[in-house]
């Protein structure tokens, strides 16, 4: 008879799950589509450019069920973990469980598949590892060399070489981990995510991308309110880093260096929690080299796409939530008071920074110790059990109270600092438009994709974590393993909304983190004989894809190491004589204006560079996406005293907006133009 053990009662479980919650799926689609919504007006947009124009696609369904599962999946696993002692006792009644060779061969086989399938002709594969039909021959070196790996990982791990290990603790292989990513991140950093305006050009992603992440802090930083004057589109992260501005001036330069410093602890953190919960130093390497290739776009410089830093996600939404691991691991050693303030007190400053990468922190840490109430059990006596549960629900409430502490604290601060201007609804104003309206979603991929890979990834964290927490004293790499699988979930919901492979990419760090864990973990209990040494099987998908992004990473070098050059280059050398000659333009033109109305492209570039400042409170032209936000602007340029306005002209520089340039020529007379004509001065008629 084979006793229902660890690994087995895990398998078991996330196959059970698996095909729950794709029941579970497909019943709440078939309920909601028999009942009737009330189908809500879609408001005029404001863009205009064809290379601009996004779907508009409201998700509702698909983000209730995300929403539900989220919820419910770690409730039913509770259940099924807290009463699984019946289930264990009884299992030899299960003529299937009886089999051996079932147990010991067949359900690591049926896991794997679970995990590798998802992947098979995936878009993903080929983005990220450069494979493709024409490229054969590389995507069959890189397949060889990871297998290589992927293989000695597992043979290493699960054997002892006294020997080997004897030879290799004469050399510090630590601080050769640590050299090899540093330099990663060195280069990662350098290479394409360090600039100054001599940078800049006519490419779309600046008037985009870069243009919508700082827009905000340019206006904060010259005496704006957020929620106020402006809305801000990637939370309140402005309000809080613009005293550091106020204080060294504004810049491109001096932005990039922030959002650089910032990136720079948020993979060191990364890397700390690492060393501190996984044992191999191989694998450790190799996480750590794909979590730089997969952050930071380092993958989009890879494959050509070299003027997209994205800060949107790194750092603005990867800081709060890899900072958090470290000091989550903190907590986790020492529960006390004071590591509980500091956290909380993050946790809340994250949800100012950003309210869609700081919830999942907070919700996250609410639900371990939520879970921590169900599965906190003395191995002495009831009394102590009591303590155990009591001490959770104070700390629950602790954090909580913090959080909304600190959050009303701030909000009291911008209250008095707008001289009570404030308008609360701004705060949700991107987040009804997007996963509202549903600009710019994109449908989950169906019925086969990765994402169910990543997904599965975070049921087995928590899966593991639930039974670790009911069986064994070792409970701190299971509070790790909860935390960040509940965290990558909440933070997943990016994906979920616009389910392009590129985002899928940007969210697949915790999952990264969360596997190397639990590939750790299986290997070291196969060498302990702790569990049966074909379970192995189970990590062979998560070392090759590591072991790739390594090998790719590595393959790279040559691309990186020269964009760390360019970047010195550029430093020097403007690399678009347009953006210059507009830029001194409107310099030379200024008259000691600190505020002027900029109508163009790279207008925040162009506000943060000349410390300039609107004259009245809007979105950026580029966060402005409904017409009736246009038309609200509009109306501010015609009929409040502006002293000047610099309209962009033609497609390199008009903006991506409906304007309507003959109402404001009728209030404003052309004053200078360059000498491309691409940029005019209005200023108001006498």
């Amino acid at each position: 008879m084979i006793d229902c053990r660890f690994s087995e009662r895990i398998f078991v479980t996330i196959i059970c799950m698996t095909v729950l919650i794709a029941l579970m799926a497909y019943a709440i689609a078939a309920l909601y589509n028999l009942s009737l919504h009330p189908v809500s007006p879609i408001p005029e947009l404001a863009i205009t450019r064809d290379n601009l124009m996004m779907s508009v696609f409201p998700e509702p369904l698909e983000k209730l069920i995300y929403v539900f599962l989220v919820i419910v999946t770690p409730l039913i696993l509770m259940l099924i973990v807290y009463f699984s002692e019946k289930y264990t006792n009884s299992c030899s009644s299960f003529p299937i469980i009886k089999n051996y060779y079932f147990v010991k061969y067949l359900l690591p086989i049926i896991v794997t598949l679970m995990f590798a399938i998802p992947f098979y002709g995936s878009d993903l594969l080929s983005i990220l590892f450069h494979w493709s039909p024409a490229n054969k021959s590389y995507f069959l070196v890189t397949l060889a060399l990871a297998t290589l790996c992927s293989l000695g990982i597992i043979t290493f791990n699960i054997n002892s070489y006294r020997f080997i290990n004897h030879k290799i603790k004469r050399y510090n292989t630590n601080a050769i981990v640590f050299i090899i990513l540093g330099l990663a991140i060195f280069l990662q950093l350098c290479s394409f995510r360090l600039f100054n305006i001599n940078s800049v050009t006519g490419a779309v992603q600046w008037s985009v991308s870069f243009d919508a992440a700082i827009y905000a802090i340019s206006q904060v930083a010259t005496g704006k309110t957020l929620l106020a004057d402006l809305p801000s589109q990637y939370g309140l992260f402005p309000e809080i880093i613009a005293p550091i501005f106020k204080l060294t001036g504004l810049s491109v330069l001096k932005i990039v260096i922030l959002f650089g410093c910032l990136q720079i602890v948020s993979l060191c953190a990364l890397i700390v929690v690492m060393k501190k919960y996984i044992r191999s130093n191989v694998l450790i390497l190799i996480c750590g080299l794909t979590v730089i290739l997969t952050t930071g776009c380092t993958f989009l410089y890879l494959i050509g796409i070299t003027n997209e830093p994205y800060f949107q996600y790194f750092p603005i939404r990867f800081f709060w939530p890899s900072l958090s691991l470290l000091l989550f691991h903190w907590y986790s050693l020492r529960p006390t008071y004071f590591h509980l303030s500091i956290f909380s007190v993050t946790a809340a400053v994250a949800c100012l920074w950003n309210l869609d990468s700081g919830i999942p922190i907070v919700a996250s840490f609410s639900a371990l110790l939520c879970c921590k109430l169900v599965f906190s059990n003395s191995k002495t006596d009831k009394v102590d059990d009591v303590r155990l549960r009591l001490s959770h629900l104070r700390h629950l409430t602790v954090h909580l109270a913090i959080v909304c502490g600190v959050i009303l604290f701030f909000f009291c601060f911008l209250y008095i600092k707008s001289d009570g201007r404030i308008d609360l609804s701004l705060l949700l104003k991107y987040q009804k438009i997007f996963y509202g309206i549903g600009f710019g979603m994109m449908p989950l991929p169906m019925p086969i994709h990765p994402w169910m890979a990543v997904l599965g990834v975070y049921l087995t964290g928590i899966t593991v974590a639930f039974y670790t927490w009911k069986w064994s004293e070792h409970k701190n790499k299971s509070d790790m393993l909860f935390y960040l699988s509940i965290l990558g979930a909440g933070l997943f919901t990016y994906y979920q909304g616009r389910s392009h492979t590129f985002n899928l990419i940007h969210v697949l760090w915790p999952a990264l983190i969360v596997g190397a864990i639990l590939t750790d973990m299986t290997l070291h209990s196969i060498k302990l004989q702790i569990i049966a040494k074909p379970t192995a099987v189970v990590t062979v998908p998560y070392l090759l894809f590591v072991s790739l992004g390594a090998i790719n990473l590595a393959a790279g070098l040559p691309e990186l190491v020269q964009g760390v050059y360019s970047s010195i280059i550029n430093f020097k050398e403007p690399k678009d004589s347009l953006v210059v000659e507009e830029l001194d333009f409107i310099r030379s033109h200024l008259y000691g204006r600190r505020e002027c109305l900029i109508l163009s492209q790279r207008q925040a570039i162009y506000y943060t560079e000349l410390g300039l400042g609107s004259p009245f409170g809007s979105p950026g032209l580029i966060e402005i996406i409904l017409k009736r936000d246009l038309d609200e602007l509009i109306t501010k340029a015609l009929y409040l005293p502006i002293s000047c306005i610099f309209l962009g002209v033609g497609n390199e520089t008009s903006s991506f907006l409906k304007i309507d340039q003959e109402r404001l020529f009728v209030h404003y007379d052309i004053i200078a133009k360059n000498p491309r004509s691409t940029i005019f001065l209005l200023e108001p008629k006498l």
